[in-house]
């Protein structure tokens, strides 16, 4: 069982601006572009079940935007940061597996050129893996494009083939940069069964860009390093024991 984390009066008062912010968004959209509603895909076949463990794949962004500053701090060095502790706190949970597959590290971004296949799966989804993927989060360096609709489609092939719930939680800050349609590969890997309804938690994004991602799934808008941390353990809560917001 996880633990509950304990908040003080400025983190309540976050996650209440956030729920709030969160509910005026989803108004105008279907459900399909609900921001907190976690939908489980049915699925019969192998993959994507209530059945067996809960498989998170973390896919991060390590593009070249990611260096950029946020709050003080380069936004590279919070979200590994923070993302860090939270997997610290999910240590010796139970029927829980985890994974890293991270973009935009490889190949250093070049004006006019994108290497559209510089996505990798870093740490293979098992169960005990909080401490390798903290150490290769660390390793990690931000400098290439964003193929976000390259890393979802390599993710099906990430997942074991044994029932389990696999959840992929994509945490960035910008959108797709290779023409190619992240909601349309997002709905593929639903409507097979591979993954139930995505998380995707944006790091300070464009007001502009917002909208491309909200059809990826449940879209979480982190205006700050605080909402970011309060975010990533609503999502990680929703993801151990399918609740919603």
């Amino acid at each position: 069982m996880v633990p509950q984390p304990t908040y003080n009066y400025s983190s309540i008062l976050s996650v209440l601006a956030f729920a709030i912010f969160s509910v005026s968004l989803a108004a105008p959209f279907s459900a399909q572009t609900n921001t907190a509603t976690l939908t489980v895909e049915s699925s019969t076949g192998n993959k994507a079940s209530d059945d067996g463990p809960t498989r998170i794949l973390f896919v991060f962004d390590a593009s070249n935007s990611m260096n950029a500053f946020w709050s003080g701090e380069r936004k590279m060095v919070l979200a590994t940061r923070l993302l860090s502790k939270s997997l610290a706190s999910l240590y010796g949970t139970a029927d829980l597996e985890l994974g890293l597959r991270a973009y935009g590290h490889g190949t250093k971004h070049i004006e006019g050129q994108q290497d559209c296949d510089d996505t990798e799966l870093i740490v293979p989804i098992k169960k005990g893996t909080n401490l390798i993927i903290k150490q290769e989060l660390g390793r990690l360096r931000a400098q290439g494009t964003t193929p976000i609709a390259r890393s979802l489609e390599k993710s099906a092939g990430d997942f074991p083939s044994e029932p389990g719930r696999n959840i992929i939680i994509l945490i960035t800050d910008g959108i797709e940069a290779c023409d190619e349609d992240p909601c349309a590969v997002s709905r593929m890997l639903q409507s097979k069964g591979i993954v139930v309804k995505p998380f995707i938690i944006g790091i300070g994004i464009d007001d502009n860009h917002k909208e491309s991602l909200r059809c990826v799934g449940n879209f979480y808008d982190a205006t700050n390093p605080e909402v970011f941390e309060t975010v990533l353990d609503l999502v990680l809560e929703q993801a151990l024991h399918n609740t919603t917001v």
